[in-house]
């Protein structure tokens, strides 16, 4: 068996016993004994309120070894639902392991929009936040534009911020990931929005993986994400509105991808 590590990342204090899964802190305020918080060793703890649960995956890019690693939500754990939140199996280790043989990345299922996926962006946020990344790719990292291109024209994609992989294409992804979003703080300025815009880093990562899967033709795993806060009402009916949501919305955006 490898040495896989899952990290489960929480703004609040550890409130269910994921198995097999440790726990890292997020955010200001005190931890349980039993946690880990992304404001010790080289760290990036500061940036919280702009980059979301990135904090904490750039904490176990530089802070920590294992053959392999997972980001997964305090809420939201990759794993089937039965009927609610009380009822569910979690990706367990052994599975893990077994993907891993044939796949490179474990990721959660596609999102289908009814738009691309700049032009969402573009809807919610601020509509030059991905100029500055596109400028940014192009001037660092020309080979990845068509990448680019594709999958920001695309209406699929996977969200969250969660995977699981070996820890050496982790790092790669890390070191890639943040070399853009630390050069995007340049021509990005977040303290002029809301709290929940202000997050903007985290948001443009969620792209940004997509486009580094295409680029580099990984092979991808896309497992679904329990939503463990729901309740049994409130899940099954969560379940019912995607599974219509995906029968209206058969529609997918075709962009050719040319490497």
């Amino acid at each position: 068996m490898k040495d896989i590590k899952l990290w489960v990342v929480t703004h609040k204090e550890k409130n269910i016993a994921y198995p097999h899964r440790t726990y890292i802190k997020v955010g200001n305020g005190a931890v349980n004994q039993d946690m880990i918080t992304d404001a010790t060793g080289d760290n990036i703890a500061q940036k919280n309120k702009n980059y979301c649960e990135l904090t904490a995956v750039y904490w176990i890019w530089k802070n920590t070894k294992s053959d392999v690693v997972g980001i997964e939500h305090y809420r939201r754990i990759f794993g089937f639902n039965l009927w609610d939140a009380k009822n569910y199996f979690i990706l367990r280790p052994a599975k893990i392991e077994k993907y891993l043989k044939k796949y490179d990345v474990i990721c959660p299922k596609k999102f289908r929009f009814k738009d691309t996926l700049l032009n969402r962006y573009r809807q919610n946020f601020d509509e030059h936040d991905f100029d500055a990344i596109r400028n940014i790719i192009g001037e660092k990292y020309p080979d990845y534009i068509n990448a680019y291109d594709y999958v920001m024209n695309s209406n699929m994609g996977t969200m969250c911020n969660m995977m699981i992989c070996n820890k050496t294409l982790f790092d790669s992804y890390c070191e890639w990931l943040f070399d853009i979003l630390f050069e995007s703080e340049k021509y990005i300025d977040p303290s002029t929005r809301d709290a929940y815009r202000a997050r903007v880093f985290g948001f443009l990562s969620e792209r940004l993986l997509n486009i580094w899967l295409v680029k580099n033709s990984l092979k991808v795993k896309y497992v679904t994400v329990v939503r463990t806060d729901e309740g049994r009402i409130k899940g099954l009916a969560g379940v019912l509105l995607n599974k219509i949501k995906c029968i209206l919305q058969r529609k997918i955006v075709k962009v050719k991808y040319v490497k």
